[in-house]
């Protein structure tokens, strides 16, 4: 469930509202959510939540929920046979699990803590590109990667690496050593980024390495990157936008191009957090992190605004406002995914493990035409 929190509201009221525990939603949600009037905020009930709007029957709460009337009584015995009353909260669970569209990527953090962060988010993703190779002066520093690959294997989860620099790995001597080191390792695929143009030959000799070994390989890149490969020689290409396109308009067009280029089969989609900080009294744009997004708010006295055009959210700061952040929240993930969705684009790349982005593309992508009244 998605809430948007109204003025004065606090985690308390959000807690007594869905009866969910308060500290289990500030949990669930990512560690640089906003919790403040205008903000999305995930809350994570067992199934879905709805509240009526006005006086409804039965039959009319079924309409509008897509749930059968049986399962909605045995989920509400409140509201069997007679008028349900507005502002009535009717619970009914989710339609399945779509796990198995989800894939995320990971940052090994230390050999405790490892296999009992993917452990947690074991329901999140069904693919895990593990970050674990690096260099120095010598070469390949061995990666301490076995815990979060036993946790993967445990899960049900496919363990697999990202490469996010193939410039720096695709020497001979290099790629001689990870060869080395993945006879020791179950990974099945892995994950190469390229940022700029420069990195597309170095990508492809790792692409040409790779499956020679019997890996699979998928590659994350903008829009222009991504047509400069053969797309049958991959798994998926997930399309990671430029980080100044960001709007609904500005990717949904970026889309349409690489379908264009690129059968839909082959395409997926990474979602994180975009941002932008723009200072009117010089035009200077920057690129604050989903951090810093929070860090600025909790600093100055904000207010928060979401356009439904553009899809995203955005707050004014500094001296006569001069300042503007304009971010992505869980609304504009939402309608992504359900845009996506429509274009039969189904592999989503988490860029962290985060329960409430994974809930807000799974929403997008399973809903129907409507926006939900929860979202609204």
């Amino acid at each position: 469930m998605i809430h948007i929190m109204r003025e004065n509201e606090t985690t308390d009221d959000l807690g007594e509202i869905y009866g969910v525990n308060k500290n289990l939603i500030t949990i669930k949600n990512s560690p640089h959510a906003i919790f403040s009037e205008g903000s999305a905020v995930y809350i994570p009930t067992e199934g879905e939540v709805f509240f009526t709007e006005r006086d409804m029957t039965l039959p009319e709460v079924s309409l509008k929920t897509g749930v059968s009337e049986e399962v909605l009584i045995k989920h509400n015995p409140h509201i069997q046979n007679k008028v349900i009353k507005k502002n009535t909260r009717i619970s009914y669970p989710l339609n399945g699990s779509l796990k198995d569209i989800f894939s995320g990527i990971y940052r090994l953090s230390g050999i405790n803590s490892d296999f009992t962060e993917i452990d947690r988010k074991n329901t999140v993703a069904s693919k895990i590109f593990i970050v674990c190779y690096k260099k120095d002066a010598n070469g390949i520093i061995l990666p301490a990667d076995y815990p979060a690959i036993n946790a993967c294997r445990i899960n049900g989860i496919i363990p697999a690496f990202y490469i996010d620099s193939p410039e720096e790995f695709s020497d001979e001597d290099t790629l001689s050593q990870i060869k080395q080191d993945l006879v020791y390792k179950d990974y099945r695929e892995v994950l190469i980024n390229v940022r700029f143009r420069r990195e597309i030959p170095h990508a492809k000799i790792l692409t040409e390495f790779f499956r020679s070994i019997d890996l699979a390989v998928s590659l994350k890149g903008n829009e222009k990157i991504l047509t400069e490969f053969e797309y049958e020689n991959y798994n998926t290409l997930y399309f990671a936008p430029r980080r100044n396109i960001f709007d609904f308009n500005g990717f949904a067009g970026a889309i349409d191009e690489l379908i264009d280029h690129i059968p839909v089969r082959y395409l997926g989609y990474e979602f994180t957090h975009h941002a932008a900080r723009v200072d009117k009294t010089d035009m200077k744009i920057d690129y604050p992190s989903a951090e810093e997004i929070k860090n600025i708010f909790e600093r100055n006295s904000c207010r928060i605004s979401y356009d439904e055009l553009s899809k995203l959210c955005f707050y004014r700061y500094g001296e006569d406002n001069s300042k503007n952040v304009i971010y992505e929240d869980l609304r504009g993930i939402y309608s992504k995914a359900k845009y996506l969705h429509g274009c039969g684009i189904d592999r989503f790349l988490l860029s962290e493990l985060s329960e409430d982005v994974r809930y807000a593309a799974g929403k997008g992508y399973t809903d129907g035409k409507e926006m939900p009244s929860d979202l609204l």
